[in-house]
């Protein structure tokens, strides 16, 4: 199964609720690092339960969803 994985300079704007699915739940680091980021829909991240390790520097996130930090435990962020 997948344990990390590397979508950096992908041009991402938006993390939708569906991106990360069931199937990937043994992700422990994602790499979204140098995208286009403004959003990650609330519950985009809620399957990814081995997930310690989310990078998102230079993208453009202004806030989070309040929900976004209640449901991981990262190491980092």
């Amino acid at each position: 199964s997948l344990l990390e994985l590397n979508l950096e300079f992908n041009k991402l704007e938006k993390i939708e609720l569906n991106l990360f699915g069931r199937d990937l739940k043994s992700l422990y680091l994602i790499n979204l690092r140098n995208n286009q980021i403004k959003q990650i829909e609330s519950g985009a991240l809620d399957y990814l339960d081995s997930l310690t390790d989310l990078y998102l520097n230079n993208n453009r996130l202004k806030t989070f969803d309040s929900s976004f930090s209640k449901s991981l435990y990262l190491d980092f962020l």
